[in-house]
């Protein structure tokens, strides 16, 4: 069997039967991104006490719980936050607070499917060298 045919599946999913082919196009056609300076949280003090999550897309994800009101990100869930220090990712469909301006808030642009999106880009590989933004 040659190359080319190992690459087509012989049973597609039912819904995907009669479906187009798949076409590439550039992340940038299927996110937009938001800085998160205006969901920043101000007081540190956190407790699970209260209710508004403050995020973070490294492995730790929510450091804690804020009782402040405003700059809370609830438009456009869900969403996909991203440091583009370390390339961590994180799904989230709650609304939340950020923590670091190194965090982009990225969001699908029109016909993108957001977890379609983030398992993309945590399939993504490239090396993370010096302490820069990617």
């Amino acid at each position: 069997m040659n190359e080319e045919k190992k690459l087509v599946p012989k049973l597609r999913f039912p819904e995907f039967r009669r479906a187009e082919g798949w076409e590439m196009t550039l992340l940038e056609k299927c996110l937009g991104y938001q800085q998160p300076t205006p969901y920043l949280v101000k007081d540190e003090r956190y407790s699970p006490i209260f209710k508004t999550p403050v995020l973070t897309a490294g492995k730790t994800f929510i450091l804690g719980y804020t009782n402040e009101e405003h700059g809370i990100f609830r438009e456009g869930l869900p969403v996909i936050i991203f440091d583009d220090f370390t390339t961590a990712t994180q799904f989230v469909d709650f609304p939340f607070k950020a923590k670091s301006s190194a965090m982009k808030i990225l969001l699908a642009k029109d016909g993108a499917n957001i977890k379609f999106m983030f398992e993309t880009l945590r399939n993504v590989s490239f090396e993370v060298g010096a302490h820069e933004r990617h």
